[in-house]
């Protein structure tokens, strides 16, 4: 019986030992096969026939949706563009200047201030000056961005700076993604041109119509907005303000004596009575015409009421 039990124990120790091993080469098989799987590539094949598509080329951008689904199955060197590694992108920045100078020379500065806008090919955008107890000038000049911190150390130069500040804004993304979706709108643009020319159903060629005047609409905004912000980069802004600080002398006015006031009452009331005469030939001239009708008028109804009134006055015969 011991022998029974014993050949029993050792059948059983033995499956499960070979169950064991079965397992672990199931197990292994399994990872194996996993990691042998290629990367999923489904949805890199739909992207990039999409940007071939379109032609858009490495700047090209796609939708948020479809730019989650590529974040999320591939880094991207860069978050704002997935095609287009940040370092390889040209720097687009629009700087802006103030700057608060006060000065004795107040005329020269003023000069010197046109004079550096012309110098390095900018221009004056607009100026003003206010005078109340000093002299204030605002000027604002468009400078080329490659002169930009050039001018602000000569405006700094020219007088005592009361205040200065600089601001470098970054719009290298947004020109980017404005220029990848006119450049897509364009395509678009060019495609329903093309299905409009080959529509044959009036219900088609209409909703085309509708779907290519949208799309224009886009493009021009798209093409402002590029425009603007070219011009933003291309060309710097600072502004200027200038302060008169000169001490000039306050020449004391003289009260008027006794015969200046009766002789500017005497002059006010000449001119008074000239006013009056000339306001009534001026009316006299436009109404002579009405006069002289209703003049006409008024003497033949005398005229014959006159008559009637002496034929009734009349003895009788």
């Amino acid at each position: 019986m011991r022998k029974k039990y014993v050949i029993i124990l050792a059948i059983l120790v033995a499956v499960l030992l070979l169950s064991a091993c079965r397992g672990d080469n199931f197990d292994s098989d399994y990872l194996v096969n996993f990691e042998s799987v290629p990367a999923p590539t489904a949805s890199a094949a739909p992207t990039e026939m999409r940007r071939q598509e379109f032609g858009l080329g490495e700047r090209a951008r796609l939708d948020s949706t479809d730019y989650q689904f590529v974040a999320n199955v591939t880094t991207p060197a860069s978050p704002q563009s997935p095609f287009e590694p940040q370092e390889q992108r040209q720097r687009h920045i629009i700087q802006t200047g103030w700057s608060e100078i006060e000065t004795k020379f107040f005329y020269d500065v003023v000069y010197s201030l046109r004079q550096i806008a012309t110098s390095v090919n900018g221009y004056v955008e607009s100026e003003s000056l206010a005078t109340h107890a000093r002299q204030i000038f605002n000027i604002t000049l468009r400078i080329p961005s490659a002169s930009f911190q050039d001018v602000m150390l000569q405006i700094e130069c020219l007088a005592d700076v009361r205040h200065s500040r600089q601001s470098a804004e970054d719009v290298t993304d947004q020109f980017y993604d404005t220029a990848s979706r006119l450049a897509t709108r364009r395509i678009e643009e060019n495609r329903l041109l093309a299905l409009i020319e080959n529509a044959t159903e009036v219900r088609d060629i209409l909703d085309l119509e509708r779907h290519l005047s949208e799309t224009r609409v886009q493009i021009e905004m798209y093409d402002a907005r590029l425009t603007h912000m070219a011009n933003q980069i291309a060309y710097s802004t600072i502004h200027v303000t200038v302060f008169d600080i000169a001490e000039r002398p306050i020449v004391p006015i003289a009260a008027p004596t006794l015969g200046d006031r009766i002789g500017g009452a005497f002059g006010d009331s000449i001119n008074s009575v000239t006013r009056g005469l000339q306001n009534f030939m001026v009316w006299l001239a436009g109404a002579i015409i009405q006069l002289m009708v209703w003049g006409g008028i008024i003497f033949v109804a005398y005229k014959v009421i006159r008559k009637i009134v002496t034929l009734r006055l009349r003895p009788p015969v």
